[in-house]
């Protein structure tokens, strides 16, 4: 536009001073074969104005012509972000059919996107229709075939959420042979595990889940209780609960509340030397710490006649006045256990001295009780030392 202003001002410049020099108006003849065109000057310039606003005015026309469909594809694509943007807005505040409706009917087919197939299937899910959900899921895969992963780990997790575990099963045995090694990948199946209470897998992934860092320890150790836990249930031997401790990370099987877990199911088992040993063992381990006290507490709780460990504590804290609760309640219940209530009182009873502690009261009034003390018991109840 710029260029045809300055073509116009230097030929009306022209026209206008053109007289001024050669006296005239002067004239132009062109000859073509037998043909001769002479004009004025100015009629010249007026005629080549013209033919060049006409071009000018021809190339616009065309321009516009043949640019209406990027025209309207510009205009659908705006359209289609405008819907897309208000159904995210729709899904966010809970108002899932019409934000499918603006996800995807609204939308023309080749406007639509990997986010708003994944954002529609999402809103279908809260609205309970799982195979819409999934279907969409599809569609976006479909359409960008890279975006597998993505889609199979949404699908999965709304599958956890409808608790349909075997589907969510097959969806991520599809994806294990390209993303078994992605945390993404790995967070899900061990979800999956633990909903099905699948000791055995839960076990088995627990060394790749610390390397790749897809929980906190925190996480990874209540996972190894648990599936510990669901494996000692089905297990009679003494041999196969060692073999399954052995099978755990060394950092899990010094814990104290996996040590009492595995005492615990030896207890059971009427293997209480192995009991001991295993209690005693972590004992000296972990003299001095935070720890040794936690298993102390586990030990209490435990309630089971262990020479060992009765020893392995006395040993630790020979003097009597600087023995931690702890392993006063410990030392307790396993006089208790063994029969040795008369002691297990005084112990119980020099705890309570040094303050409040619920389950140790319940214990002193279960043996108060038992030696037909009554009134010392209902007073313990009734001062609220010993209460659940």
């Amino acid at each position: 536009m710029l260029r045809l202003v300055l073509i116009l001002a230097v030929m009306i410049a022209a026209m206008a001073f053109a007289p001024v020099f050669v006296g005239g108006q002067g004239y132009v003849s062109i000859g073509i074969g037998s043909y001769v065109i002479e004009t004025s000057v100015y009629t010249a310039i007026i005629v080549i104005l013209l033919f060049y606003v006409l071009l000018f005015a021809i190339e616009r026309l065309l321009r516009l012509i043949f640019g209406i469909p990027s025209f309207l594809r510009r205009r659908r694509a705006k359209k289609a972000e405008k819907s897309m943007q208000q159904g995210a807005v729709d899904l966010l505040e809970g108002r899932y059919g019409k934000a499918g409706r603006n996800l995807v009917s609204r939308i023309p087919e080749e406007n639509r996107s990997v986010v708003s197939y994944i954002l529609a299937a999402r809103s279908s899910a809260r609205e309970g229709n799982v195979e819409q959900a999934r279907r969409y899921l599809k569609s976006a895969v479909e359409l960008k075939p890279s975006a597998e992963l993505a889609c199979g780990m949404m699908e999965s997790d709304i599958l956890l959420d409808k608790g349909l575990y075997e589907d969510c099963g097959r969806v991520l045995g599809s994806l294990s042979e390209k993303y078994s090694g992605e945390p993404v990948f790995l967070l899900r199946k061990s979800v999956l595990a633990e909903k099905r209470d699948d000791a055995d897998t839960m076990l088995s992934m627990l060394p790749v889940l610390r390397s790749k860092k897809v929980f906190p320890e925190q996480k990874l150790h209540e996972m190894t209780l648990r599936a510990s836990m669901l494996s000692l249930d089905g297990i009679g031997e003494e041999k196969k609960v060692w073999s399954l401790m052995k099978s755990l990370p060394r950092a899990e099987r010094s814990q104290p509340d996996v040590i009492a877990l595995f005492a615990g199911r030896f207890v059971k088992l009427g293997c209480l030397e192995q009991a001991d040993s295993l209690i005693v063992g972590g004992l000296k381990k972990e003299r001095g710490s935070e720890k040794y006290l936690r298993l102390s507490e586990e030990v209490f709780r435990l309630r089971a006649a262990l020479p060992g460990t009765l020893k392995r504590l006395r040993k630790d804290f020979p003097d009597s006045d600087s023995v931690p609760a702890e392993v006063l309640k410990a030392e307790g219940a396993i006089l208790e256990a063994s029969g040795e209530r008369d002691d297990a009182r005084i112990i119980y009873e020099r705890i309570l001295k040094g303050g409040q502690d619920h389950e140790v009261g319940l214990r002193l009034a279960a043996i108060l009780e038992n030696q037909r003390l009554f009134e010392k018991a209902v007073t313990l109840y009734r001062s609220g030392q010993a209460k659940s």
